[in-house]
């Protein structure tokens, strides 16, 4: 999020909060020209509304300084070598027989699995079905 974005965001959060203290008022207003309770009790159902968009607003607001602090310059840098480079005379190669008894064992026992699927789907359809 570049700054031209963070100060947009910015002024549509400031406009969303001036609309929501006019409705307030608004609603306050209306509210203490009737005496009607249905309209109390609606209008308190309005405040919670009101309520959840401040809290959303401040969360907005600090994700936005989150961001901004993330994308700053000094948390920005170019990629640098952290340890020595080790390097081997002689290449490494795979191991071909931990890997072919790696997949014999796993083939083994993923075969004595599908035998035990096979039978209790062989046992549910001779007994019930």
């Amino acid at each position: 999020m570049d700054a031209v974005s963070a100060e947009r965001l910015r002024e549509q959060i400031e406009s969303v909060m001036r609309r929501i203290d006019a409705e307030k008022r608004e609603g306050a207003k209306r509210s203490s020209e009737r005496d009607d309770p249905a309209s109390s009790v609606a209008y308190s159902w309005d405040l919670d509304g009101l309520y959840a968009l401040q809290t959303l607003r401040a969360d907005t607001e600090v994700l936005i300084r989150q961001t901004e602090m993330e994308l700053s310059a000094p948390n920005l840098r170019k990629s640098r070598q952290v340890g020595e480079v080790t390097l081997y005379d002689h290449p490494v190669e795979p191991k071909r027989g931990v890997i072919l008894a790696v997949a014999v064992v796993s083939g083994f026992l993923l075969g004595i699995f599908a035998i035990f699927i096979l039978e209790t789907i062989a046992r549910e359809e001779d007994s019930g079905c």
